[in-house]
């Protein structure tokens, strides 16, 4: 369905491939905002002529608005095709893009890589890799593709030029694995691959929870202690956290130190976990919500809440393009940040719904820069009480009481 009221709309851009035009809708927030990237295209192309079969099972991974799984579906109208993504507005856009084309049999939903995939083997694997995702993810999301090939199965990748050798050597170190189309372009590459037998390694079907992503420690200095972290590939702030993270705890350690008493507590877009360690630390409350829309973010926050003597069964995950709290669901304090790159309405939207869960009493403290903030707090003004608390070198932190 495509909503009627989108805060995040960019723009729609077209694709035509095969003989088709196909239209999308993007969001700034999004990869390849302005138009359909020469990577995908370039995928693309390099599909037309391959031997896929009249009903691939097709899996697109980390798909963001759609492009390629929802062209190979109008490439191949009976093929069942899954795009998978970790960001939650991503497969917002992805959904609408597919009812946009009228491409039924496909789905999308959240995949952290392939830990959450639904089959084990899929006839077509496609991925644009990412450019910075670090060495040891890209060799994971290359060799997981391979491994989970149906007989006969193909995984195509396409690639920044800075990549190509990389992915290269690590498709070499398999003698099961046989590239069966190369090509390449000044600024990006392609790689069809086949398997032949039975892979020498098999890459862990649940990456984060084997290390994967794992990158560094960071530490968070909470009540003359200091609190440590596992940071992760993919995230920002996986050294040092940014002057509104910063900020942010400074400015969460003072109100706690208040006597706030927190039963429920909301972390925004949790990040590494910074601010959430502080609270759970701090507070104690007996439920913590994570909210927002990278299911890595998610995931590592939840992780180190759990390092951080976090009960499992206290923490839980929202997933989703923002914050929308149950009908009569509570929160005493709400903890976050706003995304620099989703604008004024689409700020002013996530904090009002989040705003929805306050409590008389109740708190949210968000942190921003100082351009975002502004803006947000001009929105909701007169909707809610807003106020500065703090101003450091371009951050600054809003509180807004219920």
């Amino acid at each position: 369905m495509i909503p009627g009221e989108d805060a995040f709309f960019k723009k729609a851009v077209s694709l035509k491939f095969a003989g088709r035009t196909l239209r999308f809708r993007v969001s700034q927030s999004l990869f390849s905002s302005h138009d359909v990237d020469a990577g995908t295209r370039l995928l693309l192309q390099s599909l037309l002529g391959a031997r896929i079969g009249e009903r691939p099972q097709v899996l697109d991974v980390g798909c963001g608005y759609g492009p390629i799984g929802i062209a190979l579906k109008a490439l191949l109208p009976l093929a069942r095709v899954e795009l998978t993504d970790r960001d939650a507005l991503a497969l917002s856009y992805a959904r609408q893009n597919a009812a946009l084309n009228e491409r039924e049999g496909v789905e999308a939903y959240a995949s952290l890589g392939y830990d959450d995939v639904r089959q084990q083997a899929y006839d077509l694997v496609v991925l644009n890799l990412p450019g910075k995702a670090g060495e040891r993810v890209i060799r994971h999301l290359v060799m997981g593709a391979v491994a989970r090939l149906a007989p006969g199965g193909r995984a195509a990748f396409v690639m920044v030029s800075p990549l190509t050798r990389m992915v290269a050597q690590t498709l070499r170190e398999d003698p099961a694995v046989r590239v069966v189309h190369e090509e390449a372009r000044r600024s990006h590459s392609v790689a069809h691959v086949a398997v032949d037998g039975a892979l020498r390694d098999v890459e862990p079907a649940r990456g984060f929870e084997a290390g994967v992503y794992d990158r560094a420690t960071a530490l968070v200095p909470a009540a003359g202690r200091s609190l440590e972290l596992r940071t992760v590939f993919g995230l920002p702030e996986f050294d040092t956290p940014s002057f509104a993270t910063q900020l942010l705890v400074e400015d969460a350690t003072a109100l706690l130190r208040a006597g706030s008493s927190v039963r429920h507590a909301v972390m925004l877009e949790p990040g590494q976990g910074h601010a959430a360690v502080l609270v759970q630390a701090l507070a104690r409350p007996e439920r913590m919500t994570l909210a927002g829309r990278d299911l890595l973010s998610l995931r590592c926050a939840r992780r180190n809440l759990l390092l951080n003597g976090a009960a499992a069964t206290s923490v839980a995950l929202d997933h989703g393009v923002r914050f929308a709290p149950a009908r009569g669901e509570q929160a005493e304090l709400i903890v976050g940040v706003l995304r620099e790159d989703d604008g004024v309405d689409a700020h002013a939207q996530a904090l009002r719904s989040a705003a929805e869960a306050l409590p008389a009493g109740g708190v949210m403290l968000i942190a921003a820069s100082s351009t975002a903030a502004v803006r947000a707090a001009k929105r909701l003004a007169g909707e809610r009480r807003v106020r500065e608390r703090r101003r450091r070198k371009g951050a600054v932190t809003l509180i807004i009481e219920g």
